[in-house]
């Protein structure tokens, strides 16, 4: 019988996470076609001062059928001013002429859960403690009225990762609370070296965000995704992680994760469209 090795990765590689993705996304295409077909594209919205100095901007990933807004920051001394809402409103028209027109993102009490509520999102759940004092809110909107672009603001289609970098670096400065972010991946690897299975994500805050999980087929049912799961556990126990969380598509294993003790958190419809994306979390 072949042996194989779990080894554990704190510093995973872009190369490495570009593999689990990949083989990731090649199973939800064999498992779903129309995921290739959906409409849709990441990008990002910028604003930038007269001097060409970043004033704000907005981080747009695409996701099975929504868009997900990854980032809205606007540089201090330009708020107040109405810019934050001018960047919204054009991630919800880029959103619309795309075919989209679905949007969910995550904001904490801290930051600007108030501004996305003016603006017409629903809260769909929360989880509190995330980070320690605070609670972390999931917000979403759909069907966004028909609205001209700001003429000053600039899209980036496909965004440039420099300006990706530069938006988050700005969000994660201007933190209330000190970002506790820390990767990890977990993988399988048989005698000779071949992968066969891993896990990915990042401690956010207090908690671990599982973003990425794959088994090859010839080694499901044989207790590697749990034996994945378990050694994630105890990581983020050791790290005094409050939970792990991690969302997934109606064909990625949430009865498998049900039976691992996590919780549904909500859901979010047609993500893709007649299937329900669930999000679960496990608190330790």
């Amino acid at each position: 019988m072949t042996t194989v090795q779990l080894r554990p990765d704190f510093y995973p590689s872009t190369a490495l996470l570009a593999t689990l993705r990949a083989a990731v996304q090649a199973h939800s295409l064999a498992q779903h076609p129309a995921l290739a077909t959906l409409p849709g594209r990441a990008f990002n919205v910028v604003a930038r001062a007269d001097d060409g100095e970043l004033a704000g901007g907005a981080v747009v990933e695409v996701d099975a059928g929504w868009h997900f807004l990854d980032t809205l920051w606007v540089a201090a001394d330009r708020r107040g001013q109405g810019l934050g809402r001018r960047l919204l409103s054009a991630v919800e028209q880029v959103s619309r002429q795309q075919g989209v027109g679905r949007l969910w993102l995550m904001t904490t009490d801290f930051q600007a859960l108030p501004f996305y509520r003016r603006a017409g999102y629903t809260v769909l759940a929360q989880q509190p403690d995330r980070p320690p004092g605070h609670t972390l809110y999931y917000l979403a909107r759909r069907d966004f009225a028909p609205a001209p672009l700001h003429p000053a603001l600039a899209l980036e289609w496909p965004p440039h990762s420099t300006t990706t970098a530069a938006l988050a670096g700005g969000l994660i400065a201007d933190s209330a609370v000190t970002l506790h972010f820390e990767p990890l991946a977990l993988c399988l690897h048989t005698a000779d070296g071949a992968l066969v299975g891993g896990l990915a994500g990042n401690s956010f805050w207090n908690w671990f965000d599982l973003r990425l999980l794959w088994i090859a087929e010839a080694w499901r049912g044989q207790g590697q995704g749990t034996r994945l799961l378990h050694h994630l556990i105890g990581v983020a126990r050791a790290r005094g992680l409050t939970g792990i969380s991690t969302d997934l598509l109606a064909w990625q294993g949430l009865p498998f994760f049900r039976r691992q003790g996590f919780q549904p958190l909500f859901t979010l419809p047609d993500r893709p469209a007649g299937q329900p994306g669930s999000f679960v979390e496990l608190r330790l």
